[in-house]
């Protein structure tokens, strides 16, 4: 059971050893709240910026797809960061 806690710990903070910073294509550190557009790396057609969806049989656009227009930004996203808190509580359960 001891073996088990430790190896999930280390399981959730061994990659927090190597976290690095997540930078914009302008080299733009990017900061949590924010609101960013994921656009392609290159330019042009096909494709824009991400937007949401509807697939298959759902009602609900909860599929996240790329507009097919690259004039077009999508809808903006905002990144958070799970809390090393709430990681370490994670680790032990």
């Amino acid at each position: 059971m001891k073996a088990a806690l430790v190896s999930l710990f280390l399981f959730f903070a061994f990659p927090l050893a190597f976290a690095q910073q997540v930078l914009d294509t302008n080299g733009n550190p990017i900061f949590p709240g924010r609101e960013y557009y994921i656009l392609p790396s290159v330019a042009g057609p096909p494709g824009g910026g991400v937007k949401l969806g509807t697939t298959g049989n759902s009602k609900c656009p909860v599929t996240v797809l790329q507009g097919y227009s690259e004039v077009v930004n999508g809808i903006p996203v905002k990144f958070t960061i799970l809390a090393l808190q709430d990681t370490r509580r994670m680790a032990a359960v």
